[in-house]
């Protein structure tokens, strides 16, 4: 019988006093298993630098996303600087084929 993959873990954040910098309230992270940092009542997450670190776990809770959202939003969290390149040179495409239309 085939195993099923496990589903990416995210959770919202709740809290950031301490961690403005690194956190954004209400916004969406990845979360990385890490059974050590449980032991210790703390969740590893990939923050807004793009690297994965330790914060409370009390500063995040648990959420479940779509399957379909899931994988859009791992592929995001893999390589935030590649994705945002890669944003970037499509809205450049967008945009010279909004330009040749207008000319």
């Amino acid at each position: 019988m085939a195993t099923k993959s496990p589903r990416s873990r995210f959770a919202v954040c709740v809290k950031n006093h301490g961690y403005e910098v690194s956190l954004e309230r209400r916004k969406i992270y990845r979360v990385l298993p890490d059974a050590e940092a449980a032991r210790h009542k703390q969740i590893r997450v990939i923050d807004e630098s793009g690297e994965d670190y330790l914060y409370p776990e009390e500063f995040f809770a648990p959420i479940e996303l779509p399957q379909s959202v899931d994988a859009r939003y791992t592929l995001r969290c893999r390589n935030p600087k590649l994705n945002e390149k890669a944003l970037t040179a499509r809205r450049k495409e967008v945009s010279a084929v909004v330009t040749e239309k207008l000319l």
